[in-house]
């Protein structure tokens, strides 16, 4: 019979969690140090930042199409980059790693904006922009027209 996991040791880890969580947000690593110019929350939290990155990682797992490949998730400066094996073979006969998408947030109107890739041109469209990181992610998964999945 499986035993459950003592209350104590659930309840240290947590709080360890948060802790490092907390202390992280006051103290922010030396090299992000000069991008808080101490104009509001926008650039405390500069992109990309773990909490989001973790956020693409997980909601990735819910998404309709290829769910048998594992998706990888890129920082890259202002945003993120979703790149995954090509399983169809549209793109990539040899079925490498192909680019999906690109996720970036415009600071100043506050949006987050998808891109699909052009694999024809090489290139990166912008496809919309979001209010919320969730809008944004709902729509790269479900990709009804398959312009992200090819």
């Amino acid at each position: 019979m499986k035993r459950p996991i003592p209350r104590f040791i659930w309840w240290s880890s947590l709080k360890d969690w948060w802790w490092v969580a907390w202390k992280r947000s006051w103290y922010p690593s030396e090299d992000r140090r000069h991008l808080d110019d101490g104009e509001g929350s926008l650039e405390r939290y500069p992109h990309p930042n773990e909490v989001d990155f973790k956020r693409i990682q997980k909601k990735l797992s819910e998404r309709c199409r290829y769910r048998y490949v594992s998706p990888e998730v890129h920082s890259i400066p202002g945003g993120y980059e979703v790149r995954s094996p090509c399983c169809s073979r549209n793109i990539d006969k040899t079925g490498g790693t192909i680019d999906i998408a690109r996720i970036e947030f415009n600071r100043e109107s506050g949006t987050w904006q998808l891109y699909r890739k052009d694999h024809s041109h090489g290139t990166w469209c912008l496809e919309s922009e979001f209010e919320t990181l969730p809008l944004l992610l709902t729509v790269l998964n479900q990709d009804k027209h398959r312009k992200f999945w090819p």
